[in-house]
């Protein structure tokens, strides 16, 4: 959420291209037996926030040979 308003615990990704990134992972992750267990929800943001956002995601059955483990 907005960084000044003290009420949020997690800001903005700083660049759009850094969420596309995060989305390829987690895709290529997926392909490759990853599962998602738990993805966070940010609901409404509302309108006061401008940026991009990606939930925070757990995952199983993560190898080495996925992306994710070798680049994040």
């Amino acid at each position: 959420g907005p960084p000044l308003t003290g009420r949020h615990d997690m800001g903005a990704i700083c660049m759009p291209e850094h969420t596309d990134r995060l989305q390829s992972l987690v895709k290529d992750a997926l392909d490759k037996g990853a599962e998602i267990v738990v993805r966070g929800n940010f609901g409404n943001l509302g309108e006061e926030v401008v940026g991009q956002f990606f939930p925070p995601t757990v995952m199983i059955n993560v190898n080495d040979t996925m992306k994710l483990m070798q680049e994040e």
